[in-house]
């Protein structure tokens, strides 16, 4: 793996690894999550309902979303070292509120602790920071290479080249335009469905159903993706789901994976009969942006303890009916750890390497991202797709309670620092992080 004897010892660590609480002499910002009350009173609903998808997961197509203009929820009630935050292409409530709440101002230009961008790191946004030790950004440059579906594909394929049977977990796929006549040879062959997707597009836009009465007509002009159809889902209450996983990594030299261990289960909202069936979105998408316009049938969450009911439940609600079923429930998150980090291994050198060479401090960068996977019927887990800046749009209580902790979580683990200190890192001292699943690097290279 090309890592040293220290860098495994201090890895193996690494779930300990977290910034102290603000001590009379330490350096470290504690973030502590607000209650579900406190984000109801503070969270500003967007005027135009549609307006509250901006936040929806990102994909590196390059587009801008405006950003909001600063928001102070808590006047001019700030502690005395500067906390300062840059937030662009994204409105991010839930990290405005959280920082807001912890003595971050916001800024428009300048240098700053945090930059939070929606949209992929560019090379400029890197040399306008200038960053020092303790600046964080929520990025890595060129993570495209997992987020976009055409690159992800590819570099998984490039894998299972390798290890034939470790990287079974992404369905047969053709990359458009470049393997159009690949995929319509296979395509009229086949009687299974397919479903073509663009490669930069999120909350199921573009995505088509491609049965035997339905292929390829024209050879598309942008990048897009069409993979075989898992016609047998695995379903609960005869509805297909999908489950939102969030990882977190800090490193990609060495390769450092945290995977959150809430996350979100979202439902279809129409019964799935078979893949050759009506081709309608909420049969066979699982996208809440797509489910919660179905008005008659989708269920919204009222409760943050009410995490096992309706159109989006938690993984512990998950938990609870697996096991309530006989199914082992850590059995199946063991396989979808697996996916995560091996998911990482195709890319960590290009994403290193790139990182080496625009980042000054190997602590400037992290990234969460959002891993969507489906069960089969049999169990097995596949891997739908990464999403670059996953929503942390919170428009449910069980959103509040599995995002806003999350996110603190997430800022407790990278370490947000008040001032440029120059010995910062002597004051770091080890607490336990428990809502984050440490992927150990011994784990990463099951390979065979």
């Amino acid at each position: 793996s090309g890592v040293g004897a220290d860098d495994e010892i201090r890895e193996k660590k690494l779930h300990l690894l977290c910034p102290a609480e603000m001590q009379p002499n330490g350096y470290y910002v504690h973030m502590k999550p607000m209650q579900y009350d406190a984000f109801q009173v503070l969270f500003v609903r967007p005027k135009n309902p549609d307006d509250e998808d901006k936040e929806a997961d990102q994909q590196d197509d390059g587009t801008e979303i405006s950003s909001p203009p600063p928001v102070d929820a808590f006047g001019d009630n700030r502690k005395a070292d500067k906390l300062l935050v840059k937030m662009t292409s994204t409105t991010g409530q839930v990290v405005q509120i959280l920082l807001n709440d912890h003595g971050f101002q916001n800024m428009m230009e300048g240098q700053v602790n945090v930059l939070w961008t929606g949209g992929p790191l560019k090379v400029v946004a890197i040399k306008g920071m200038r960053p020092n030790p303790y600046q964080k950004i929520n990025h890595f440059p060129r993570t495209s290479e997992v987020t976009r579906k055409d690159r992800m594909y590819l570099q998984i394929i490039k894998m299972k080249q390798k290890y034939p049977t470790d990287f079974n977990f992404v369905p047969l796929t053709f990359v458009l335009p470049d393997q159009y006549a690949e995929a319509m040879k296979i395509l009229y062959q086949d009687d299974t469905p397919y479903i073509i997707k663009p490669s930069t597009s999120s909350r199921g836009r573009g995505i088509t159903i491609l049965n035997k009465k339905k292929r390829l007509k024209n050879k598309p002009d942008a990048k897009s993706v069409v993979s075989q159809y898992i016609d047998n889902p695995l379903l609960i209450n005869d509805l297909k789901f999908d489950l939102r996983i969030y990882v977190l990594v800090t490193s990609f030299d060495p390769l450092i994976i945290y995977i959150y261990k809430e996350g979100l289960v979202r439902f279809a909202t129409e019964q799935y009969k078979s893949a050759t069936s009506t081709p309608n979105r909420f049969v066979h998408l699982t996208n809440y942006s797509v489910n919660k316009m179905n008005k008659e049938k989708f269920v919204p969450n009222v409760s943050q303890d009410e995490d096992n009911t309706g159109s989006k439940w938690s993984l512990d609600g998950l938990k609870e009916h697996w096991n309530s079923i006989g199914v082992n429930y850590d059995e199946q998150m063991e396989k979808i750890y697996d996916i995560c980090v091996k998911t990482f291994i195709g890319v960590r050198k290009t994403v290193a390497a790139v990182t080496e060479r625009l980042v000054p401090f190997r602590s400037n960068c992290f990234e969460l991202f959002g891993f969507d996977i489906l069960f089969d019927e049999k169990y097995n887990p596949w891997l739908l797709e990464v999403n670059l800046t996953p929503s942390l749009i919170c428009d449910s209580p069980l959103d509040y309670k599995i995002k806003g902790q999350m996110v603190c979580d997430i800022f407790n683990m990278v370490g947000l620092v008040p001032c440029p200190m120059k010995h910062a890192e002597e004051f770091r001292f080890f607490i336990e992080i428990s809502s984050f699943h440490f992927v150990e690097k011994l784990d990463v290279f099951r390979l065979h």
